[in-house]
C-alpha cells in the first residue's frame, strides 16, 4: 500500500497499560521498518466507559470484548481520516493463539463421541 500512496501511510495502533498485553511496542517497530507514519498509539484504561457507546453502534447482541478497544482506535482515528483498513484477525486466520493449534484434535474428539 505505501509504494502506491503518495503521502506516507498514517497509521493507528491502541495498547494497554499491563505492558504483557499490548502490542504498541510491536507495531512502532513494525512501522518504523516500513517507513510509515505514526499517528498516535493510543492507551485504552477504562473500557468501561466504551461500553453504552459500542452497544448503541452495534445495534445488535455480539460477545466480542475487542470491540470496545477497536471502537475506540476507530472513533480516534476518525480525527485523521475516513477510510481505514483494519489488521484485526490476524491471530485467528493464522492460527496465533495455542488453542486455534488445538481445534483440529479437538474436532476429531467431537467426531468420535458423537459418532
Amino acid at each position: 500500500m505505501a509504494d502506491h500512496m503518495s503521502e506516507p501511510v498514517k497509521t493507528f495502533s491502541i495498547g494497554f497499560d499491563e505492558r504483557r498485553y499490548s502490542e504498541t511496542r510491536y507495531a512502532r517497530q513494525w512501522r518504523g521498518g516500513m517507513g510509515l507514519t505514526i499517528m498516535n498509539s493510543y492507551s485504552v484504561e477504562d473500557l468501561v466507559r466504551l461500553v453504552e457507546d459500542v452497544i448503541t453502534a452495534a445495534d445488535e447482541p455480539f460477545a466480542d470484548p475487542a470491540a470496545l478497544p477497536l471502537y475506540e482506535l476507530a472513533r480516534q482515528a476518525r480525527c485523521y481520516v475516513t477510510v481505514a483498513l483494519c489488521g484485526d484477525g490476524g491471530d485467528e486466520t493464522l492460527a496465533g493463539y495455542r488453542r486455534y493449534a488445538l481445534d483440529p484434535l479437538l474436532s476429531l474428539t467431537r467426531d468420535f463421541r458423537h459418532g
